[in-house]
């Protein structure tokens, strides 16, 4: 194990409030057994189904998150008109609070092996924050998040070593929890496989189209039959092209006005909330799906694009909600994922670990929640 820097020493005022047990807001006791190898949840459809009460909440966050492309990208738009958009609509946000870094040493190390697992527990402990067991016993529960493996093998540890009566050597205040940046990379490889396509169909479009020959990005694979997992980094990137450039043609069918620039320099909010409004409407939600399937002809690149633009501003959004701190959006986008995630390949242990993210803390006693 190498180190990438001199040793670093906890601030007296650290020790002093972990001995006064201040930060003993989760004491271990409270953490749940696992007296079973998978998982067993007491749940019900409505622990995980979308609710009238969080679509509308999608709804308008959705709404939000359009208008604040717009105004962030467009050319010629005015500050007087950005500075009239309010804050995202707050879910379920959580309390602003301090928190404290404890960087952590270089490690050449296994991170798929037990015994290196355990290294890396016992560093983040003994090493980088310096607590004994009398002391971790203070501070109470940690919460770790991490990957599908991560998580396997800290199981894996803590059934070896749940004999073990000390709070390091038994990994007594270790709470794993997926990670919200997984969640975000396994989203994004959902909704680039969902809507990837193939060529030559019948009908145009679809990201393989966008992808390689409208925007000629160097080729990339992708789509449910793949070999492979789609690549995070350039599919995250093809989202955050795309989803702009599909709202401002968007805007200028429904604007009104030759020029969308010129439009953008010249126009009113209530104006633009008008358009906003009906580009959402119209090319951004389920209801302009079913219009358009009642129609006794079928236009299916469209209803395909109008899919497209629906899953993609959920993953847009997705991000920001993690910034602000806001599980409650977070929780509703993850929802829809679970769902959409049953598919035929690798989707369904994703599926899986969102479902118990979600069902799961519905157990936990309301102060661990």
């Amino acid at each position: 194990m190498t180190r990438s820097g001199p040793k670093r020493k906890v601030h007296p005022q650290i020790t002093n409030v972990i001995e006064q047990k201040i930060f003993s807001t989760l004491p271990l006791e409270m953490k749940p057994l696992q007296e079973h190898m998978l998982p067993v949840l007491d749940w019900s459809p409505e622990d995980v189904l979308p609710s009238l009460k969080s679509a509308a909440q999608l709804s308008g966050n959705c709404f939000w998150q359009l208008k604040c492309l717009v105004l962030e990208f467009l050319p010629g738009v005015l500050d007087a008109l950005r500075k009239r958009l309010e804050e995202c609509p707050v879910v379920n946000q959580i309390p602003l609070h301090q928190t404290e870094q404890y960087p952590m040493p270089a490690m050449k190390l296994d991170e798929s092996t037990l015994d290196d697992t355990i290294e890396v527990m016992e560093t983040i402990v003994r090493i980088v924050m310096e607590i004994n067991d009398k002391q971790l016993k203070a501070h109470g529960l940690m919460v770790g998040d991490g990957d599908l493996l991560t998580h396997a093998l800290k199981d894996k540890l803590e059934s070896a070593r749940r004999n073990s009566t000390t709070p390091i050597a038994g990994m007594q205040a270790s709470l794993g929890r997926w990670g919200l940046f997984h969640s975000q990379m396994a989203g994004g490889q959902l909704t680039i496989n969902e809507h990837w396509s193939t060529p030559n169909l019948l009908w145009p479009g679809g990201l393989w189209w966008e992808h390689n020959k409208l925007l000629e990005r160097k080729p990339m694979a992708a789509g449910w039959g793949g070999k492979k997992a789609t690549e995070w980094k350039p599919a995250h990137e093809l989202i955050h092209i795309l989803l702009p450039a599909h709202i401002f043609d968007g805007f200028r069918s429904y604007c009104r006005h030759e020029n969308l620039e010129e439009w953008a320099k010249t126009t009113t909010y209530s104006e633009f909330e008008a358009v906003a409004k009906t580009v959402s409407d119209e090319l951004f939600s389920t209801a302009a799906l079913d219009k358009i399937r009642a129609h006794p002809v079928q236009n299916i690149t469209l209803e395909n694009t109008i899919l497209s633009n629906h899953d993609t501003l959920f993953y847009v959004k997705f991000g920001p909600a993690i910034k602000k701190g806001d599980i409650g959006r977070v929780l509703n986008v993850l929802g829809i994922w679970m769902v959409m995630m049953h598919s035929p390949k690798t989707m369904p242990r994703y599926a899986d670990a969102t479902f118990e993210r979600l069902v799961k803390p519905k157990s936990f006693p309301p102060k661990l929640q």
